[in-house]
């Protein structure tokens, strides 16, 4: 189900961009938290205190992954980083995440080829998938929902904040109170 959605204007949502990112900055600076690493993230999740809901993100750009996943676990959510398509899905297999955040132009194996394969697996059909892209050409968005995306976002009009909204409306309540970080 493609959700529509009031967005502020275009210099409104470079303003909370921004912020966000001033935001997440600040808090990395304070906390002492590492640097936006993503490679071999899958594998390196003990730099930073986790909570108990699982999300995967497949990003292949290191500075988004970094940003979404700095936010989401200010949130309280455990986050792994896969940066190609097969690594995304053998992630999501192995460890079957309650929520997956994927890209669509990815290497080695494209997002819908992805969601087509998490959804004939009777293992990872139950887990919800939001694409996270920056195309939005209708017949991509209307590929995506049919293969079974419970919603196509474009990064162009997702904030870190929104993405952490999303996760909290497919997964409840965030696994921890993010001012405990």
């Amino acid at each position: 189900m493609l959700v529509h959605h009031l967005t502020p204007s275009g210099q409104d949502r470079r303003r909370i961009c921004a912020h966000e990112a001033v935001t997440i900055r600040s808090r990395i600076a304070d906390a002492s938290l590492p640097e936006f690493n993503t490679a071999g993230d899958v594998h390196n999740r003990g730099d930073m205190a986790v909570g108990s809901l699982h999300i995967l993100l497949v990003e292949d750009d290191p500075a988004v992954a970094g940003m979404y996943k700095l936010k989401l676990e200010m949130e309280g959510y455990r986050v792994s980083v896969a940066s190609d398509g097969e690594e995304g899905l053998r992630v999501a297999r192995e460890q079957k995440p309650q929520l997956i955040f994927l890209d669509v132009r990815l290497p080695k194996m494209d997002g819908m080829s992805v969601l087509e394969a998490l959804r004939g697996d009777d293992h990872t059909r139950h887990i919800p998938v939001l694409i996270l892209s920056n195309y939005g050409e209708p017949p991509l968005i209307e590929r995506g929902l049919r293969l079974g995306a419970r919603e196509y976002l474009l990064k162009s009009e997702t904030t870190p904040s929104g993405i952490a909204a999303r996760a909290r409306s497919y997964t409840g309540k965030p696994a921890r109170d993010p001012k405990a970080v």
